[in-house]
């Protein structure tokens, strides 16, 4: 239940369980076929819901399973399958009630985290060596700090009381320390640690510009 994200029907009992510990010789190969059966089954490798052989409509449980996978890349919570057990979960108000609970999971900030430096080509690391001579300032240590800016800034876009997702587009604002203050021309000390920063607004347009 737990893999399929929804009780056992009669014959998928008879299916996974049932038949396995029937023709098994001993209990350990039993368990092991069933795990490996459960496993294999399409149920659990592919998350896509409303199979037209077994359902037609979209019921509570695969609710659950959407608003886990888009949320948490994981399997329903104990919370979730609840509500798909009593069916709320076909209402709206009680979706957005259990998004609004899951969206404070630490697992809904870094899929949208991942997500935003997917989507800005920043996921995976780039050769970030450049001329000496025409960035004397470039080091590894300013790449660093770049990529904390520019994460503290998705941050205060995505999740802070004024989030707004237009201002990915907007932001005339950035994240400096005292060693990116140098190259962005900001007054801050040398050693200062990473704060906010308005910028002219003719230079700087959202997290891109």
């Amino acid at each position: 239940e737990r893999a399929f994200h929804r009780p056992l029907t009669p014959e998928q009992q008879q299916l996974y369980i049932d038949q396995q510990f029937a023709e098994a010789p001993d209990l350990t190969l039993a368990l092991k076929r069933v795990v490996l059966l459960v496993l294999k089954s399409p149920r659990f490798l592919y998350h896509e819901v409303g199979n037209t052989q077994e359902q037609e409509v979209i019921d509570s449980y695969d609710v659950a399973a959407r608003l886990s996978y888009a949320m948490w890349d994981s399997l329903p919570d104990v919370t979730l399958l609840s509500e798909a057990g009593a069916g709320s979960l076909m209402k709206e108000d009680r979706v957005r009630k259990q998004v609004e609970r899951m969206m404070a999971d630490p697992r809904t900030r870094a899929k949208l985290h991942a997500f935003l430096l997917q989507w800005l080509r920043v996921d995976q690391a780039p050769d970030l060596s450049k001329d000496e001579k025409l960035y004397p300032e470039f080091d590894a240590h300013v790449a660093t700090d770049l990529r904390t800016s520019l994460e503290l800034a998705l941050d205060d876009i995505v999740w802070s009381e004024s989030s707004d997702f237009r201002r990915l587009l907007t932001e005339d604002s950035i994240y400096l320390n005292g060693r990116l203050a140098k190259l962005y021309g900001a007054d801050l000390a040398e050693d200062a640690g990473f704060v906010k920063v308005a910028l002219n607004p003719g230079e700087r347009a959202g997290v891109i510009a």
